[in-house]
């Protein structure tokens, strides 16, 4: 489960601090591939600002570093 914070406003710096975030679990389990990734919130992945954060999150599965994308949600508007 990664974390997106609303302060993550530049470009750059979300996409490090997803990869960052995604490859020291990959590390930490010694796994070949995540089975999934989960956003803690879905609102930090709807602005402009964060689309790139989801953008990070596609590259990454294509390059086979997790099976699958998940977004939790806290209430039916967010789903």
């Amino acid at each position: 489960k990664i974390g997106i914070g609303s302060q993550d406003k530049k470009e750059e710096q979300l996409r490090g601090k997803i990869r960052a975030s995604i490859e020291r679990s990959y590390e930490d389990l010694g796994s070949k591939r995540l089975e999934g990734v989960l956003v803690h919130d879905p609102s930090n992945l709807q602005d402009r600002e964060h689309s790139c954060g989801w953008d990070t999150l596609i590259k990454m599965k294509e390059e086979e570093y997790m099976k699958k994308i998940g977004i939790s949600v806290y209430n039916p508007k967010q789903a």
